[in-house]
């Protein structure tokens, strides 16, 4: 039986440029089709259906990776039934991360996991649970608050913390700042804008 189709936005080469894997070469593979509507989204062009994308195989997406790493983005990538490609990239010995909004859940654990909440969304508990990092992204003091709340409802979770200032906003940034140096948790910064990096 064949494995199902990617419903595909684009793929190309990158350097991860955010998180804690930054500076990581990556064959990052943007999935078509999203759950939710971030307003300061900078991928809004996978918003659309899944099954608008450009249908591909998992042979076909593979024949493309040179680098050890693959990251399956979007868009809302667990909308597609990833797992099967986490099969077939592991069987030729690709590592694969994720990022998820977490509000769905994945049968396969990822090489990485990264869930990067949304404020007012319901996170998948299993999602939380299978996180390597979880990555907010933060516009206002009130994302804070609403991402305090998150933290006290969810199982405490040897992940990562990172907070990440939306759209490089100088007041986002400085904020962010203020929190991880009290938590001691970690800054993000999308680095491959600020290196004209797609």
């Amino acid at each position: 039986m064949n494995d199902p189709l990617l419903y595909v936005n684009e793929t190309y080469e990158a350097i991860q440029g955010e998180g804690a894997l930054t500076g990581t070469p990556m064959h990052l593979i943007r999935l078509q089709g999203c759950n939710l509507r971030c307003p300061w989204c900078d991928t809004k062009q996978t918003w659309d259906r899944a099954d608008t994308g450009i249908p591909m195989t998992n042979e076909e997406l593979l024949a493309q990776v040179r680098l050890d790493w693959i990251l399956l983005t979007g868009g809302e990538p667990l909308l597609q039934p990833v797992e099967h490609f986490i099969a077939a990239a592991r069987a030729i010995g690709k590592r694969v991360a994720i990022e998820t909004n977490g509000t769905l859940s994945c049968a396969d654990r990822a090489d990485w996991m990264c869930v990067s909440p949304k404020v007012g969304t319901t996170i998948s508990r299993s999602a939380w649970a299978m996180a390597n990092e979880i990555k907010m992204v933060v516009e206002r003091e009130e994302d804070l608050t609403w991402f305090n709340a998150l933290l006290a409802s969810m199982p405490t979770t040897n992940g990562i913390f990172s907070l990440q200032p939306a759209s490089q906003d100088p007041g986002a940034t400085t904020l962010c700042i203020r929190e991880v140096i009290e938590r001691r948790w970690r800054l993000s910064i999308q680095t491959h804008k600020y290196l004209s990096l797609p």
